[in-house]
């Protein structure tokens, strides 16, 4: 079943493993310190190319590259039922498995993109916009693409012309033509692999609307939420287990930046000795993931400051953030004129 497909582990063989060789193979050659940078360059401009071509020939011809045993629409409506099932359940299956297919490929792809300014495409990927702007709403998208247009079809469309004949009451089925994902019983167990048939213009509208719902959860609710959930965590284990996370007091507003990041992290990760200003992120195991609750964490010691995620993204240790720090609250002071104060006294 598709359900089995998609949670069958070595399923996933492709997947990890061509990543995990991709990663060691990086950090083994470090391309972006060949001489073959340009080679390396060339080679991911290709594979752009060659992927962009693959989609869009699907996108031409819809029976591409599925068996002829599957050609036909993802969903077709039958008389006497919603959908053709078996078709739509055996395509989506057979998208998955093509995927697989082509993951080392994707590996390669993303390792050589990986090379700063190494290729045309990774130069316009570094493009602020994608780079710092949509890419942290990526997840999101991934997350609420079917809620959200879910509520968009709600909002400009009323009625389902599908129903029940074995019930005495009328109960409103939803189908292809009037789209109601909750409103039937599934054979899948996934995201829904059924299109939201809505006219070529709305699809700006729904992806609009995706994206902007995406990065309002990221900036907004994500890091206030994560933070409550640390400091809630905190409290219960501290019940349960008395001493077993240290709860690290507030330093206040005035205290010395590094002062502020020290605390942030030892809130955070727990550690009660001595932290390096020269540890990275990694070294210390704040991946990407972590930032943002790393920030609520500064935030809360100093909002003065006002530090974002994206301010702290190309900081390499916690010396970085917190020379990120000291410059965020002197912009900071010298806006309210603490700074001109200071020096007049």
């Amino acid at each position: 079943s598709a359900l089995s497909t998609m949670i069958f582990p070595p399923y996933w063989v492709p997947s990890v493993g061509s990543g995990m060789v991709a990663y060691f193979w990086y950090d083994a050659v470090r391309p972006n310190e060949s001489h073959n940078r340009k080679r390396y360059g060339k080679m991911a401009d290709f594979l752009t190319l060659a992927l962009f071509a693959f989609h869009l020939a699907h996108f031409f011809d819809i029976d591409w590259p599925y068996p002829t045993s599957l050609v036909g629409k993802m969903w077709e409506t039958h008389p006497d039922e919603y959908h053709k099932w078996d078709t739509g359940i055996k395509r989506y299956v057979w998208s998955v498995m093509v995927t697989r297919l082509y993951s080392p490929l994707l590996a390669i792809w993303i390792a050589i993109l990986a090379i700063p300014q190494g290729s045309v495409t990774g130069k316009l990927l570094e493009w602020n916009v994608l780079s710092k702007t949509l890419a942290p709403t990526s997840y999101g998208c991934f997350l609420f693409h079917q809620i959200i247009g879910q509520w968009y079809w709600w909002a400009t469309r009323s009625g389902n012309n599908v129903v029940t004949k074995s019930s005495s009451e009328e109960v409103d089925l939803g189908n292809s033509k009037s789209w109601s994902w909750w409103a039937y019983p599934k054979e899948y167990y996934w995201f829904s692999p059924q299109p939201l048939p809505v006219a070529w213009y709305e699809f700006f509208f729904v992806v609009g609307l995706v994206t902007i719902f995406s990065a309002f959860v990221d900036r907004v609710l994500n890091p206030r939420l994560t933070l409550l959930w640390v400091k809630m965590m905190t409290f219960f284990q501290n019940i349960i287990w008395p001493g077993s996370v240290s709860s690290t007091p507030k330093i206040g507003r005035n205290a010395a930046p590094e002062s502020i990041v020290r605390n942030a992290v030892k809130a955070l990760i727990g550690i009660e000795s001595d932290i390096s200003l020269d540890d990275s992120f990694d070294e210390i195991g704040l991946v990407s993931v972590g930032l943002p609750i790393l920030v609520g964490l500064i935030n809360s010691e100093d909002n003065s400051a006002s530090v974002a995620v994206a301010d702290i993204a190309d900081c390499a240790t916690l010396g970085d953030l917190v020379s990120v720090l000291e410059k965020k609250r002197k912009i900071a002071e010298s806006a309210t004129g603490i700074d001109d104060t200071r020096k007049m006294l």
